[in-house]
């Protein structure tokens, strides 16, 4: 369709198809509405168009998707000891050390899945590593994704290790230099076939160990970059630098997790002097 008979009423009916009415999730279809936005914020830079038709549209939280929006925030993120409880169960499980490492990696770094499987060992420098890109990591054959730009520009970002983060890293070169060649532009986690994880592989590790260990939330990679922003409110790191090192630069769930524990820490201050 030539974009200038693109309308408002054609992008609502779209969304209704998409999420309204349809089976696609509330993010999704906002991911979709923003790309058409930029789209048409282009076509007006060029002088094709004089309005942005997205500007008229909104899309309506259907009342499931609020009521999951109300989830309590301690859902979002794991505790310590949980964290612990499922890196360690993946660690003496057969076959799961390279879930086990990965999962404590983005618990101690805080980056997106598709972040940790595209890192390359050019990225490792020193002491931290250099975020540049991420993987499609949904696709059902690895072998075809394909290293994209990160999710926003301040993805791009430097962040610097932990002792432990860096004791895997070097783990992870020694496995490496062993079963593969560890070049420059080799991937740092792959499996002992080769190939980086697929998403899908990887979180069903992960809920069977939250099953295993009677942890009653909604168990993906993500949680460890919730549970990364935890890790770091809990020890009175400004919001900041927190933004700063996991690559926000809009973040309700940050702010949210942030203020929940800083919050719950000052009440624990004030039962803690109550006792004594």
């Amino acid at each position: 369709m030539l974009i200038k008979k693109i309308d408002g009423k054609l992008i609502t009916k779209l969304i209704d198809e998409m999420y309204t009415f349809g089976t696609y999730s509330y993010n999704y279809t906002s991911q979709i509405r923003t790309l058409l936005s930029t789209i048409f914020k282009f076509a007006i830079s060029q002088k094709y168009l004089s309005n942005n038709p997205v500007k008229d549209t909104e899309i309506t939280l259907k009342i499931e998707d609020k009521n999951k929006q109300r989830e309590k925030i301690e859902n979002k993120y794991l505790e310590r000891d949980e964290a612990e409880k499922i890196i360690s169960y993946l660690a003496n499980k057969k076959r799961c050390l390279l879930h086990s490492r990965m999962s404590e990696f983005l618990w101690l770094t805080g980056l997106r899945y598709g972040e940790l499987q595209a890192l390359k060992w050019d990225n490792y420098h020193d002491g931290s590593i250099r975020v540049e890109g991420t993987l499609d990591s949904f696709m059902r054959s690895i072998t075809e994704a394909e290293k994209t730009s990160p999710k926003t520009s301040t993805s791009f970002r430097v962040v610097d290790l932990p002792d432990r983060a860096i004791e895997i890293i070097e783990e992870r070169k020694q496995f490496d230099s062993i079963h593969f060649s560890a070049e420059d532009d080799d991937y740092i986690f792959l499996s002992s076939r080769g190939n980086p994880l697929v998403l899908n592989s990887f979180n069903l590790k992960l809920k069977e160990a939250a099953k295993a260990n009677h942890i009653d939330k909604d168990i993906s990679s993500h949680i460890f970059r919730h549970s990364h922003v935890s890790l770091l409110s809990e020890l009175s790191m400004p919001l900041k630098s927190i933004m700063e090192r996991v690559g926000h630069s809009d973040a309700k769930v940050t702010l949210k997790i942030y203020n929940h524990v800083t919050k719950k820490a000052k009440k624990d201050i004030v039962d803690a002097l109550n006792n004594l």
